[in-house]
Parts: structure tokens; C-alpha cells; sequence
């Protein structure tokens, strides 16, 4: 048996395609001998991009540790990344604080608490880009967490909103707002 599968497998048992596809892999590696710029730009584009060390479930983890870690499957399948006897918190980038509010109201009004009443909403906004403490991408970072607690302050949601650094592995290391 050959180390390496027949082609038809490795383009899904259709040889025209993998012919076309083999094709253009080979021009774009024609083009990376030609243009050394090019063949950087796509190693680059290769490479995991190191801004964000961790991705979203590891800081809900880690942001989360005192809550409830079960992960909350609503009736529609969506996912409540923690929550606790007030809160049910979305855990995302800060450059989608408009995305996590949704999310966040979503969840507090997908499930009840104990005592019946409605969740609210809890937003961890993390600041993906910051892994030293630059001032300039911290300022970024807190411009989201502005504008998401000027739609809470707007729309008189009642909730709370974090922003954390990336390096932060629990909510007390954050700064927070309460609406």
C-alpha cells in the first residue's frame, strides 16, 4: 500500500477537478519563484495569527472559572458561553461588541432563572490585539467597550459589560461597567 492516496480521493473522487485545482496551485507557485514579495505574503497568510493567543471558548473558560462552566444549549441550539444566579454571559473580542450584545441579550432572554424570572445580560468583552500593553491598541480596545456601554446607557438595558486584556484569567482583573 502507497504512503500517499490515490488523487481521486484527495479531490473528492472527481479527477477534472483535481486536475484544475492541481493547475492552479501550480501557478501560484510559479508566481511565489517569480515574486519573493508574493511568496511571503502567502507563507504569512499561512501562519496562525498570534495576535489572538487563545480563542474565544479558552477565555470564556478562563473568565467564567467562579460561574456555572456547564456549557447551556438553548431549545435552538444556540450556546450560553456561562452564566450564574443574575448573569448569562456572551465572551467575545472586543471588536464585536456589537455582535456580543446581541448575543448577550439573546441568552437572557433565551432562559430563565431558578426563580423564573429572565437572565440578564452579561457582556466580557475581550481586547484580542493586546498581548503587551501597548497604550495605543488598549485605547482601541477601550473605544469598543465605550460604545457598547453607550447602547446599554441608550437603550436602558439593565446588564453588566467587562473589558478584559487578553492576559486576564478572571473578571476581577477587568474593568466593568453595571447598567
Amino acid at each position: 500500500m502507497s504512503a500517499t492516496p490515490p488523487r481521486a480521493l484527495v479531490c473528492g473522487l472527481n479527477p477534472m477537478k483535481c486536475c484544475v485545482f492541481m493547475l492552479k496551485i501550480q501557478k501560484v507557485l510559479q508566481a511565489c519563484v517569480r515574486t519573493p514579495l508574493l511568496a511571503l505574503a502567502l507563507l504569512a497568510s499561512l501562519l496562525p495569527h498570534t495576535a489572538s493567543a487563545h480563542d474565544e471558548k479558552y477565555h470564556a473558560e478562563a473568565l467564567c472559572k467562579d460561574k456555572d462552566q456547564e456549557v447551556t444549549v438553548t431549545n435552538d441550539r444556540t450556546r450560553i458561553d456561562c452564566y450564574d444566579r443574575v448573569f448569562a454571559y456572551e465572551v467575545d473580542w472586543s471588536h464585536k461588541w456589537h455582535e456580543g450584545i446581541g448575543q448577550a441579550l439573546y441568552y437572557a432572554s433565551a432562559e430563565k432563572r431558578p426563580n423564573g424570572e429572565n437572565y440578564l445580560p452579561g457582556l466580557i468583552l475581550v481586547c484580542s490585539h493586546v498581548t503587551n500593553a501597548q497604550p495605543s491598541k488598549i485605547k482601541t480596545c477601550e473605544g469598543h467597550f465605550e460604545r457598547a456601554a453607550k447602547t446599554f446607557e441608550h437603550h436602558a438595558i439593565e446588564g453588566q459589560i467587562w473589558l478584559c486584556l487578553n492576559t486576564a484569567r478572571r473578571r476581577s482583573e477587568c474593568e466593568t461597567a453595571r447598567f
